[in-house]
């Protein structure tokens, strides 16, 4: 149940919520962002959305809760589509208001040999991300890919499940690592899950790209 979803203790920044709900609007309009915030709980947010700061006031279960109520009103199979590609323009939405540091990154990224370029950006991704998530993501490998896991994820915190179910995030880092390496494809792939029992929210990246030349 949606309002079983406890509360997590850990805060995002209200300007995180406020582009989330711009990602919702791009693949729902305004009336599906409606219904779905009132299925979540949150109808305040309809007229009056989180302000446009960085001040630490948003609960980590609201995302948790507006992701379970989308899959709720759309079904598993299309509200998980629609959570994916909502990960793709919440990328953009977050590369838009920090357009010079992205930048950077990307440019920064091009001075890489290919084979250490994937490896600099998701850690710089992980850096990047742990500014908002209390430093709890962290970069590795897995089965000879790199990954990057978290251990307190936004979309399934408080959920059960019996497989993987962040499919936003697994769009967010599919679009932006896809966009810092030049429109080279990248496919995310999530191999373990808070809410199917897992420590963390691991995402392996599945592309060759280490291995070109």
């Amino acid at each position: 149940m949606i309002s079983s979803i406890p509360k997590s203790g850990i805060y995002y920044p209200n300007r995180f919520g406020l582009l989330f709900l711009h990602a919702l609007e791009d693949e729902l309009g305004r009336n599906g962002v409606s219904a779905v915030l009132n299925l979540a709980g949150f109808p305040e947010w309809i007229e009056e959305p989180p302000p446009d700061n960085m001040q630490r006031e948003l609960d980590l279960n609201i995302f948790s809760k507006i992701s379970a109520a989308l899959e709720e009103m759309y079904g598993p199979r299309s509200g998980r589509a629609i959570a994916r590609r909502m990960g793709w323009d919440l990328f953009h939405h977050i590369r838009n208001t920090m357009r010079m540091r992205f930048l950077l990154y990307r440019l920064g990224a091009r001075l890489l040999p290919m084979h250490r370029r994937l490896s600099a950006i998701l850690l710089d991704a992980s850096r990047f991300a742990g500014e908002l998530m209390d430093d709890s993501v962290t970069t590795g490998r897995e089965d000879e890919r790199l990954s990057l896991s978290l251990r307190f994820c936004p979309v399934c915190w408080g959920r059960k499940s019996t497989g993987p179910i962040c499919y936003l995030l697994a769009g967010l880092l599919e679009e932006g690592l896809t966009w810092l390496l030049n429109g080279l494809p990248v496919r995310i792939v999530q191999t373990a899950c808070g809410a199917a029992g897992d420590d963390c929210c691991t995402f392996s990246v599945l592309t060759k790209v280490e291995e070109e030349e």
